[in-house]
């Protein structure tokens, strides 16, 4: 009979447990739909393509954004920029609405069958039901991820990790909050990509193995196009030495025909991404985010970690300190660890900071920091792994018990309005923090 794992339940658990806090979001904190900000980006996809079929967008922007936001907001405001061929340029990638594809055509199905009232695609039912991908997707991500570290580390260490990167993050938010912005979809999809980069390595003659790593590979960045950094963690993962370096490029080397494979179908899930560009601008490649750039010689780095306002990540996502903490142990013993995850984590810290919009403007935290997690969890793993004694490990777990807390008094602060979406200052974050009482009441009405 096999063994119960923790770390097996806990995906369960936080579907279910997701399941009801996207319910309780939606009936009483949020009273719009699912597809909101962002949101609208990345989801216009879906019923242009499928319900208008129109390639264009303009069908979108004419029956649903102007109507829906009353002339007050420009498409440009949610990511649909009119082109120079009379189309409009959608600058969110293609790769989020792919993933949401099946919960569209259910949703839809669903209202159809049911009688809704104008199921266009952005009925509450359909939008409602949709909104679920993010918390699926989420569940998907964690399954993998737990397949991941369960290659290094025991069940107890692995279940602790997943419930530390899962409430003690903003990853909640990206599946209840915002569950049609792109950064559950990201979780997912980095998390997949690892697996599948350490399942081809492991028996690498397998022609399926390959393809799906470099289908892995081809979602993470057509779901959001500057995570290509994170890709740098696939060569890497498993490489500690110069001996291993010798035998990883040996291996790829050795079976160059299915790295080949690999690399056709990355970039054949990134064809449909270059022609909606080709139709909105008549060319292949473009910019997709005009006039929105980096600023690569003033990075923010600092900011970035440890802001309060505009937000950063650590003082929302403090569990995350451990990650840290655990990589740098992790260089001086485990660098088979630590080299994936830094090689993929400076480039890809670097690029968020230099970005214009470096606190990402509405979220909670940094949330761009949510589709690295997957790389996150392993430093910090490892060091729950090796902690020498019982004492240090109950002082461990009574901090992080701590910091998740914290976490998730943030969030509910956030969705009772108590805490701006483009952060709060110090006197406010401990006022918050001190007062947990005041949770317990109702939400404050939006400015």
């Amino acid at each position: 009979m096999r063994r119960f794992e923790w770390s097996a339940a806990v995906p369960i658990l936080v579907l279910v447990a997701g399941a009801l806090a996207y319910v309780v979001v939606y009936r009483r904190f949020r009273f719009d739909t699912p597809v909101h900000s962002d949101g609208e980006g990345y989801y216009a996809y879906l019923p242009a393509y499928l319900l208008h079929l129109d390639p264009t967008l303009r069908s979108i922007v004419q029956e649903h954004i102007l109507p829906a936001y009353s002339n007050h907001y420009a498409p440009s405001q949610f990511g649909l920029s009119l082109q120079p061929t009379g189309n409009y340029l959608d600058k969110y990638g293609l790769g989020t609405a792919m993933l949401l594809l099946p919960f569209f055509v259910a949703a839809h199905a669903a209202a159809l069958v049911l009688g809704v009232a104008h199921a266009d695609g952005y009925s509450r039912p359909e939008t409602f039901l949709m909104g679920l991908g993010a918390l699926v997707y989420t569940v998907l991500g964690l399954f993998a991820l737990r397949a991941v570290l369960r290659r290094w580390f025991s069940d107890r260490v692995t279940a602790v990790t997943l419930v530390a990167i899962t409430l003690g993050t903003g990853l909640v938010s990206y599946f209840t909050w915002e569950a049609t912005f792109s950064h559950a979809f990201s979780f997912f999809a980095v998390a997949l990509m690892l697996l599948c980069a350490l399942r081809w390595y492991e028996r690498p003659q397998l022609w399926s193995r390959a393809a799906l790593l470099g289908l892995a590979i081809g979602l993470v960045v057509a779901i959001r196009l500057p995570n290509v950094v994170l890709v740098l963690a696939v060569p890497a993962i498993g490489v500690g030495s110069i001996a291993a370096l010798r035998e990883r490029v040996h291996l790829v080397w050795m079976n160059g025909r299915r790295a080949g494979v690999a690399l056709a179908c990355a970039a054949a899930v990134l064809v449909p991404q270059l022609v909606t560009w080709r139709i909105a601008t008549g060319q292949w490649i473009t910019r997709p985010y005009p006039g929105e750039p980096f600023d690569f010689a003033h990075p923010h780095l600092l900011e970035s970690l440890v802001w309060l306002e505009p937000h950063g990540l650590l003082p929302y996502a403090p569990v995350l300190a451990f990650s840290f903490i655990g990589l740098g142990v992790a260089w001086l013993r485990r660098r088979d660890i630590a080299l994936p995850v830094t090689i993929a984590f400076l480039p890809f810290w670097y690029l968020t900071s230099a970005w214009w919009d470096w606190s990402f403007t509405a979220g909670f935290g940094d949330r761009a920091y949510i589709d690295i997690l997957p790389l996150l969890a392993l430093p910090m793993a490892y060091l729950f792994a090796s902690l020498p004694n019982r004492a240090t490990k109950a002082a461990t777990a009574a901090l992080g018990t701590v910091l998740v807390v914290v976490t998730c008094m943030l969030l509910v602060a956030l969705w009772q309005n108590r805490l701006p979406e483009s952060g709060i200052d110090a006197a406010g974050y401990w006022q918050l923090l001190l007062h947990p009482l005041r949770l317990l009441g109702p939400p404050v009405p939006p400015v």
